[in-house]
């Protein structure tokens, strides 16, 4: 009976030591476990809008001047249908295939079409990629 105590109480100061020996390399794990769980697709859309509050950010000021683009809707930009594989589609399904959350179309500085998908607005944080293209 002895040497069970002493070995359950050998087996605890050696978890203890790699507790203390191992905690950084545990709370490395514990974090890219976090970062990982930020892609999953039922949250990915709350995430991104919202990763400058789960991880450390700056602002960057804004240089001056602002220049602010002159809204001017044209309704007829966007096409109501595009070709895909050799069939037509409608246009709204672009942002559930691509997975966009949404577009803006500028010309000539002026802003002639924007639409917003999964829960985003024009008030929402965008991680933005592929933002220019002429």
């Amino acid at each position: 009976m002895k040497w069970i105590k002493r070995g359950a109480i050998a087996l605890l100061v050696l978890a203890l030591i790699g507790g203390v020996v191992f905690w950084g390399k545990i709370q490395d794990i514990r974090a890219l476990q976090n970062y990982a769980a930020v892609f999953e697709p039922e949250n990915l859309d709350e995430n991104f809008r919202t990763l400058h509050q789960i991880y450390p950010s700056i602002s960057i000021p804004q240089s001056e001047p602002v220049a602010e683009f002159v809204s001017n809707p044209d309704p007829d930009v966007i096409p109501e249908t595009y070709s895909f594989n050799g069939s037509d589609e409608p246009v709204g399904q672009l942002f559930e295939r691509f997975h966009w959350t949404g577009l803006i179309v500028l010309k000539d500085g002026e802003l002639i079409h924007e639409a917003y998908a999964r829960g985003n607005t024009d008030k929402t944080h965008h991680i933005e990629f592929s933002v220019t293209s002429h």
